[in-house]
């Protein structure tokens, strides 16, 4: 098993700083496709709830 030595990072600063920051607009776009996954997820999820309940309630 590697051993690996535990690097501290001043708090504010990025833990990789060798990547490129996110531009507003892809983080806009990251979070729109997280929410509508999301809200897809859901609702497929209540779809199949009460059978579920019926089937392994507790």
């Amino acid at each position: 098993m590697t051993q690996t030595k535990p690097r501290k990072v001043p708090r504010g600063t990025p833990l990789f700083s060798d990547r490129p920051l996110l531009s507003p607009e892809e983080r806009a776009r990251r979070k729109a496709e997280q929410e509508a996954f999301a809200s897809r997820c859901r609702e497929i999820f209540w779809q199949v709830y009460p059978d579920l309940v019926k089937e392994h309630y507790d």
